[in-house]
């Protein structure tokens, strides 16, 4: 995970009665507050309610990246990720749903509209892809620039038959 530099940032919208009924010490909670707010420029306040939402479902929620993604690998979604929950693949990305916290963040900065919260039907086929491959392919938290092609890509229905099962080169 990315950390911050400068002073420290105390999150006041977090008692710790939140960070128990949410089954995590304050630390940790600290940690995700922290690096949200300098590096998306989100305000603390507003990502420690959407943790707290995801957190306190009883069953940690993710996003998955769809074929939408594949051979575009756009990666602005990489950049703004608090917990560095993106895995590069060679032709696209896929998000570990261990490490996805479901603040969504990431959705939005993705102009192909290949991030979905795993809640939408039909989308199991890719939540056992970004769960198969995220174990596999290396994590990515930078972002790097997309394929010379992408731009082709946008918007190309049925893309998984050029789904690539080879790891990207990661960080």
């Amino acid at each position: 995970m990315r950390r911050p530099s400068g002073p420290p940032i105390i999150c006041t919208a977090w008692s710790t009665q939140c960070a128990a009924d949410c089954g995590l010490n304050r630390n940790t909670i600290y940690c995700y507050v922290e690096s949200k707010r300098d590096d998306a420029g989100v305000t603390h306040e507003h990502f420690a309610e959407a943790f707290h939402n995801a957190m306190s479902k009883g069953r940690q929620l993710t996003y998955v990246v769809d074929e939408n993604c594949i051979r575009c690998k756009i990666m602005d979604c990489v950049e703004v990720c608090p917990v560095d929950c993106f895995y590069e693949g060679e032709n696209m990305l896929v998000i570990h749903p261990d490490e996805c916290i479901d603040c969504g963040v990431c959705v939005p900065e993705c102009p192909v509209d290949a991030i979905k919260p795993d809640t939408e039907p039909g989308l199991e086929k890719w939540l056992r892809l970004n769960a198969e491959y995220a174990k596999v392919w290396p994590n990515i938290t930078m972002k790097k620039p997309p394929p010379p092609d992408s731009k082709d890509w946008e918007g190309k229905p049925d893309k998984f038959q050029f789904f690539s099962p080879n790891p990207g080169a990661g960080d």
